[in-house]
């Protein structure tokens, strides 16, 4: 070997070397970015996954403790006018006025057979009325969608109570009413500064009762299933019977 070589063999060696490290330091670099970048990822999801299941619970407890309230306060109507302490018209005053002065935009009588008596407010139809009047003639309070003369959405809010109606019937209960529109400033006080979010309360069949939001769409699962098929993960019958 001549003096050339031995002097240019550790020089090779070097370089070989420190190429090889900055391969491997690279590679590491590439590996950790990776990692980071998953770990990121999962956080995120994460931190989205939380804040949406707090934002649900605190809609949901503030929704139950707004009806539990305005039930509250039908019960009382009901407890505090009797249907017997005078005559049938001044009854159905009092029970307006009582009504009325506790913030409530509808008022009326339910019979046995699901017809409602109005006292004040628009004439109701009720959306789905077999549920509730299984319940109000069960002695349980319950709550049901309903929709005036002009398509407005009401939430009303049934106690049991038994008052003389117009055709001499006894009612089986007395109904409150509050607009859709009530309902959701109520639940989503700072909806206008609040983009982040679309809130939804939603029927069984993925109707909305109340909603939040710009969806066009007129069912919560055509919006799930839409969103499924954009990022074609799968069937969403699965996620709705959830």
């Amino acid at each position: 070997m001549s003096k050339e070589q031995k002097q240019t063999r550790p020089i090779h060696f070097l370089t070989a070397s420190l190429l090889g490290m900055g391969i491997l330091i690279v590679g590491l670099f590439a590996l950790l970015a990776s990692f980071m970048n998953k770990k990121s990822r999962e956080t995120i999801e994460e931190v989205g996954r939380m804040y949406m299941n707090g934002m649900n619970e605190q809609i949901t407890l503030h929704f139950e403790t707004v009806i539990s309230l305005r039930l509250s306060q039908v019960s009382s109507i009901v407890e505090t006018i009797l249907p017997d302490s005078d005559t049938r018209e001044k009854v159905c005053e009092d029970l307006a006025y009582n009504a009325e002065v506790r913030g409530f935009e509808y008022l009326a009588l339910y019979s046995p057979d699901g017809r409602l008596e109005m006292l004040y407010g628009d004439p109701l139809e009720i959306l789905d009325p077999e549920p509730f009047l299984e319940s109000l003639a069960g002695s349980e309070q319950k709550i049901a969608a309903a929709e005036n003369d002009a398509g407005h959405g009401v939430i009303l809010l049934g106690v049991p109570g038994k008052y003389h109606m117009s055709d001499g019937e006894e009612s089986a209960a007395l109904v409150a009413g509050l607009s859709v529109e009530y309902m959701r400033s109520v639940l989503f006080l700072n909806e206008e500064g609040d983009n982040l979010v679309d809130s939804f309360i939603i029927r069984k069949d993925g109707s909305y009762v109340i909603r939040k939001g710009r969806t066009l769409r007129e069912s919560y699962f055509e919006v799930f299933n839409a969103v499924l098929e954009s990022q074609k993960s799968g069937n969403a019958g699965k996620y709705i019977e959830e």
